[in-house]
């Protein structure tokens, strides 16, 4: 099993599942199940599922736009750019494991190490308990009423949970709801934001609206050009990363019509020309 190297606070954001991109020099050839060492702590302290590389991104701009995946600071992103970290490497379905395991540092391993057959074992066990308690969460989530579920990896941890992921089967999305979905009239797209063009991610306000507006259409309900409300994006008072669809209303009204409730499923289907589509899949239909 490879490993790769990652430097704080990117493999934090990566663990938590708050970044997808990790920008690199160089491309990046290696695809599949891979670990993720934490540098300089001598030890495996996640695992991923890396899907090779994507052409570097071309401008300043570009950059800009896909904060949301690389999640490198506004003011960090001219330097970033011009020391050549244009590439992303794309690490899905991060998750940590529930006990670092010790690996011996070879000298000169920079970007990815190769673990010995041991650690590697070590590594697998867990990675195939992480995955089987990932599936089940997706499975049954109506099982908390809140915006997070627990699982059994976070459940050592008192009190630490971690958010309802959705994913992703080509151009069809599935995010499980919570009943604070509904209440709050919105659902969380951070765990599937790849699904969307960058440059369709504003900032945190309606005076930082993107440039590029998709079309969701409800059904039932209406259809509506919305952006997805990111990250602050000038020099405003402290803002939160929503991450949602930023018309509000729109969700609101779809959950009345639908009789949206804990447990069920959106189904959002891509189509051309940044449409997309959203249905509602009841939990008694799975």
């Amino acid at each position: 099993m490879k490993a790769l190297i990652i430097d704080e606070p990117w493999i934090g954001l990566i663990l938590r599942g708050e970044k997808t991109w990790e920008m690199r020099r160089t491309a990046c050839h290696q695809k599949g199940q891979i670990a993720l060492i934490r540098k300089g702590s001598g030890q495996v302290v996640g695992v991923a599922d890396c899907e090779g590389s994507l052409p570097a991104l071309a401008d300043a701009d570009a950059y800009r736009a896909a904060e949301p995946r690389h999640r490198i600071p506004v003011d960090r992103q001219a330097q970033a750019f011009a020391d050549g970290w244009r590439t992303p490497w794309v690490i899905k379905n991060a998750r940590p494991l529930d006990r670092p395991v010790a690996y011996a540092h070879r000298s000169g391993a920079v970007i990815w190490v190769n673990l010995d057959p041991m650690v590697a074992e070590a590594v697998a066990a867990q990675a195939g308990a992480l995955h089987a308690s990932v599936r089940e969460v997706q499975a049954h989530s109506c099982s908390s009423a809140s915006d997070d579920l627990r699982t059994p990896a976070a459940s050592s941890v008192p009190g630490k949970r971690t958010p309802i992921r959705g994913w992703i089967n080509g151009n069809v999305a599935h995010l499980p709801l919570s009943e604070a979905n509904i209440a709050n009239g919105h659902f969380y797209l951070r765990s599937i934001l790849e699904f969307f063009p960058p440059e369709a991610v504003g900032g945190s306000d309606k005076t930082q609206t993107a440039d590029r507006l998709l079309t969701v259409r409800y059904q039932p309900g209406g259809t509506v050009d919305t952006d997805i409300a990111g990250p602050n994006r000038g020099n405003l008072q402290k803002r939160s990363s929503h991450l949602f669809f930023r018309d509000r209303a729109s969700i609101r009204d779809f959950f009345a019509r639908s009789g949206a409730q804990g447990g069920d499923t959106l189904i959002i289907r891509r189509e051309p020309q940044n449409n997309y589509t959203v249905t509602l899949e009841k939990l008694s239909a799975t």
